[in-house]
């Protein structure tokens, strides 16, 4: 991951990439899942779009795990709307 982010830094140093470390654990199984989001600008509609999303080691996720990175992905829209729209009406 370390790597992986500092590929990226100056873009989220602009607020054009966010990444975000996701951790799932399924309770039922004990499974703990680690994972690396990234998430990019697009500026010409205002909306984030998934990027990419990996496990340890570059491994692909988990359903759960994908799950959880398009949840993200879905708040950030809606906040970025938000904003927007209070942007409009001030």
């Amino acid at each position: 991951m370390h790597r992986y982010i500092q590929s990226y830094i100056n873009h989220a140093k602009c607020n054009a990439y966010k990444i975000f470390s996701i951790s799932c654990v399924d309770a039922p199984e004990r499974i703990d899942e680690r994972a690396t989001l990234g998430v990019i600008s697009n500026r010409r509609n205002k909306r984030w779009m998934l990027e990419q999303v990996r496990g340890v080691c570059n491994a692909h996720v988990s359903e759960q795990i994908l799950h959880v990175s398009e949840e993200i992905v879905s708040m950030l829209n809606k906040t970025a709307q938000k904003a927007l729209n209070g942007a409009k009406q001030g």
